[in-house]
């Protein structure tokens, strides 16, 4: 795909989606939740498919072949079917400052192809074909993050047990206890009270859980993204030697595209 084809966006309802995905022969896709309306049986589950087969075929993203099957558009072909085999696939889960509830966006990658999945309606999909090194710019659009090259560089390591404890400690404001628990988990003085004024209650966060075929093997990985303040932050898992550590850094837009590998 092209970097400089521009985004091809397609809408679906659940109905056309499943239809598509039973061409694809494919059973799941991430973001397809249970109906909103309900459970139907199979008999209504057979109207439904034959109505959104229909729509596709008004729409112009379906078409019937000489010997009863049906062909479905190229555009349409590599939305759903980036997302149903993907190599990589990407969870972006977000939290703004005031909410409790995360905005979910899905991210699939196959070849050079990436698919970004929204629900702009709990009966309604959208899939934006983009190219997939183009993916990171929209983890940071969908994350309402504004990574400053001016921002400081700073880099911390610490346990995970100690990121924890001084997250929960800053959103109740105790940011000297924060602080501490930062410096015993590993942080250096001149770095901890940084850190720990960003984790305050207001902070946004987003969480992006990154799952990647290698081989016959599966990776795994979840990074998280802190906002408050002038200063933006990747928190990821790191190696060293038999340690799982954390590295907590200031974000940039390099630092992410490191981070999902792309």
């Amino acid at each position: 795909m092209s970097e400089q084809t521009a985004p091809i966006e397609i809408l679906l309802s659940r109905e056309e989606l499943l239809f598509v995905l039973s061409l694809l022969q494919a059973q799941f896709l991430p973001g397809l939740d249970e109906d909103p309306e309900g459970e139907i049986d199979s008999e209504q589950r057979a109207l439904a498919l034959r109505f959104a087969r229909r729509a596709l075929q008004a729409r112009e993203l379906l078409r019937p072949r000489a010997n009863g099957e049906y062909a479905l558009h190229n555009s349409l072909l590599r939305a759903v079917g980036v997302c149903a085999y993907a190599q990589s696939t990407i969870f972006a889960y977000h939290w703004a400052s005031d909410s409790s509830t995360p905005i979910r966006t899905f991210f699939h990658i196959r070849g050079t192809d990436g698919v970004m999945h929204t629900r702009p309606d709990p009966a309604l999909h959208r899939f934006t074909l983009i190219p997939a090194t183009q993916i990171p710019i929209q983890i940071v659009e969908v994350c309402q993050l504004s990574p400053k090259d001016n921002q400081p560089e700073v880099e911390i390591l610490v346990s995970n047990q100690a990121f924890l404890q001084a997250r929960q400690q800053a959103s109740n404001g105790d940011f000297q206890g924060a602080q501490q628990s930062l410096e015993i988990g590993g942080a250096s003085r001149e770095t901890a009270p940084i850190f720990a004024k960003s984790l305050a209650s207001s902070a946004a966060v987003s969480i992006l859980q990154i799952i990647k075929q290698n081989g016959s093997s599966i990776l795994k990985q979840d990074i998280t993204l802190v906002q408050n303040g002038d200063v933006e932050w990747i928190v990821e898992p790191i190696s060293i030697g038999d340690e799982r550590p954390l590295r907590i850094r200031s974000l940039k837009i390099e630092s992410l595209m490191e981070a999902v590998a792309l």
